[in-house]
């Protein structure tokens, strides 16, 4: 407790990570606002839930399509620019919603269109967002950085949606509509000063290009450390954050489609995921972050299994998800550190865009996957298999963790990145 209590202070004393996480924090609880309003008029107008889902696809295709291409970007340009721009643009998006809802013209097409342009934009903002934690952190705050802004994410996963429904009850939708524009306003602003307060210091040098995406593919796969702990986050993120995707199914198979239980046992996965953070905030060191990394999908698989072996039992469901949204987190904080503070800094953009890809993607793939078997063989077997097929993927690479970890480079070592100034 006493080194988690020391890394927040850390970061929360140091003013540009603070105000960062703040203005973090404020769009990505707009971000979720407008995302419940949307799937809200989307079924409003439609009255299918396979509209839901194909607006969703809409925004996560481009996504996937186009953050390797903005990983390379990261690698050779002003990361900081990118997401600067990003955001503005992303403001935009959520002002040309507001403006259609107010003047009555917003349908299921602009919707459409509007999923498909903040797909694009975020192809482009969320491996810049990840690759910047240098850019605002200095090297011994990077880990911790991670951890907070992972935490507030997930706070924010849970804000925004409590808002949305706020906002329809009590105005319409184009009011969630210009609050999302209005929350990426203060994260703007932040980055145009901390770009102009380091322009007042010596600017970082440019690293080499070493190649395109290709190269920055083949450089994780060769990497002793790293090519395993993406094994880990793509059994992780196929076979059991596959399930957070499919908690309203389970809550429809097993406790008779209560929203009140859907309710709760998202919150039992939330409060799992802050856990996870400010567990990660009290791992020391590398050693403490690899030990996380390696030990923890095993944690995720016992309790899958048990939620599984335990079938419909509410007192089991909390605990267990409660366990599994701690775990997955924590396993995906600490690959995140890893990358950042191993890695040849010429291929970190890349790198953290195949974390991106993996850790969106993947998930969506694995509760198809198991969407599909379920219908046909039963959701216990299901889930039970899923367990099974991580333990394969895990189990031989936990066998080999003293090989794997001693590949890690010592503390003063490690992958570094320039001094940053406070704004």
């Amino acid at each position: 407790m006493r080194q988690i209590f020391l890394s927040l202070r850390d970061v929360f004393t140091h003013r540009t990570i603070r105000v960062y996480l703040m203005g973090a924090l404020g769009s990505n609880v707009g971000t979720w606002l407008q995302r419940i309003v949307v799937g809200w008029l989307v079924f409003d107008f439609t009255g299918s839930a396979a509209w839901v889902g194909i607006i969703a696809a809409a925004e996560v295709l481009p996504m996937l399509l186009f953050s390797p291409l903005a990983g390379a970007m990261m690698d050779r340009g002003d990361r900081l620019l990118y997401f600067g721009v990003s955001q503005i643009f992303g403001l935009l998006q959520a002002v040309l919603l507001a403006v259609l809802s107010l003047t009555g013209l917003l349908d299921l097409r602009w919707l459409l269109i509007a999923a498909g342009l903040l797909g694009l934009i975020e192809g482009i903002s969320s491996p810049a967002r990840l690759s910047i934690i240098p850019d605002i952190a200095p090297r011994n705050l990077i880990r911790s950085t991670i951890s907070a802004s992972s935490m507030g994410f997930n706070l924010a996963r849970f804000i925004g949606p409590a808002l949305g429904g706020f906002v329809l009850i009590t105005f319409n939708p184009s009011v969630a509509f210009a609050a999302n524009a209005i929350s990426f306003l203060p994260l703007v602003y932040l980055l145009f000063l901390l770009r102009r307060a380091r322009a007042r210091t010596a600017p970082p040098a440019t690293a080499p290009e070493h190649g395109g995406i290709a190269a920055g593919v083949i450089h994780v796969a060769r990497s002793p450390l790293l090519a395993p702990t993406f094994l880990i986050l793509i059994s992780t993120s196929l076979c059991l954050r596959a399930l957070i995707d499919l908690v309203p199914a389970i809550t429809g198979l097993w406790f008779a489609n209560d929203p009140a239980i859907l309710a709760q046992l998202t919150s039992s996965l939330g409060l799992g995921a802050m856990v996870g953070g400010l567990w990660m905030l009290g791992r020391p060191g590398l050693a403490g972050v690899m030990s996380s990394v390696l030990s923890m999908p095993g944690v995720s698989i016992t309790a899958v299994a048990v939620l599984a072996l335990t079938g419909a039992n509410l007192w089991v469901a909390y605990p267990t998800l409660f366990i599994i949204g701690l775990s997955v987190v924590a396993n995906a904080i600490g690959i995140q550190s890893l990358i950042h503070l191993t890695i040849n800094p010429a291929y970190r953009g890349r790198a953290l865009s195949l974390f991106f890809v993996v850790n969106r993607a993947f998930p969506a793939l694995g509760a198809i996957l198991i969407g599909f078997f379920a219908d046909r063989i039963g959701l216990t077997i299901t889930i039970f298999g899923a367990a099974l097929a991580a333990l394969a993927f895990w189990l031989p690479l936990w066998l080999r963790r003293q090989r794997i970890s001693a590949h890690l480079p010592p503390e003063d070592n490690a992958a570094t990145s320039p001094d940053t100034a406070q704004i």
